[in-house]
């Protein structure tokens, strides 16, 4: 996970505050201005918002789970609508053909 963060965090990564002091200069974009403690600093704070990200993608895949269930059960109500509603047809016709 720490080579991750830190892959981003030299990429230019996701996108925040400068870790470092102000005026230090040290940011994502020039970390060769940046000390020991806040190099740590940005890639624990990498780190959490990586964190946060996998929450979400899995809260995300929760979701499409539950909402795939929900849309299969509407078809199956929706399937045994439609068949009640032929059955129905079926008696109307053969009651239109005994009455001839």
């Amino acid at each position: 996970m720490r080579a991750a963060a830190a892959i981003l965090l030299l990429a230019g990564g996701l996108a925040g505050p400068s870790a470092g002091p102000p005026g230090s200069g040290c940011s994502p974009a020039s970390l060769e201005l940046c000390g020991d403690a806040e190099l740590e600093a940005m890639i624990k704070e990498k780190e959490a918002e990586i964190e946060q990200i996998d929450e979400l993608s899995a809260m995300s895949a929760e979701l499409r789970k539950e909402k795939e269930a929900e849309l299969e059960e509407l078809e199956a109500d929706f399937q045994a609508t439609v068949e009640g509603l032929k059955e129905i047809e079926e008696l109307e016709a053969g009651r239109g053909a005994e009455e001839l």
